[in-house]
């Protein structure tokens, strides 16, 4: 039902990325997403483990082949970093999903495991061009779809 009513292009929402870990500490990310985005002026936030049913394979596949698109069309995305104490280390950057979403969206801000902000995507761009070599600044800095530039450029 809410899907009919509500689409990812009109409503405004965030989205949380993050790396699936322990019950508890899940359950509490999920909580803290739900927090800022209520106070962000959001009233939905998707995540991954409540809004994809996994027990579906058609569901998964169809959630696999959106997720750009789910990113792209957030208004911001809250990356949960809870390995943040040395930023170049992270596991959250070595995720095989972690430039989709990164570079889908045009806001990204950046928590660590106690929520304090570290910063946007701007303000860390220069950390991110040495942790993501080889992907242009602009494409790290805004988001992918603000440029042209071919999947084959950013990829090089």
């Amino acid at each position: 039902e809410i899907t009919k009513k509500y689409d990812d292009k009109t409503t405004g929402y965030a989205v949380l990325s993050h790396r699936w870990g322990a019950k508890r500490a899940g359950y509490q990310k999920i909580i803290e997403s739900c927090r800022q985005a209520k106070q962000d002026g959001y009233k939905w936030l998707w995540v991954d483990t409540c809004c994809i049913d996994k027990r579906s394979s058609a569901e998964l596949s169809e959630a696999i082949n959106s997720m750009y698109r789910w990113y792209q069309n957030a208004r911001l995305c809250y990356a949960y970093l809870n390995d943040v104490d040395q930023m170049t280390s992270l596991k959250w950057f070595v995720r095989g999903w972690t430039l989709q979403e990164l570079i889908g969206p045009k806001e990204v801000k950046f928590y660590n495991k106690d929520w304090p902000p570290i910063g946007n995507k701007r303000h860390v761009a220069s950390t991110l061009e040495d942790i993501m070599a080889g992907i242009p600044r602009e494409v790290l800095r805004d988001s992918l779809a603000t440029i042209r530039l071919g999947v084959a450029q950013i990829m090089s």
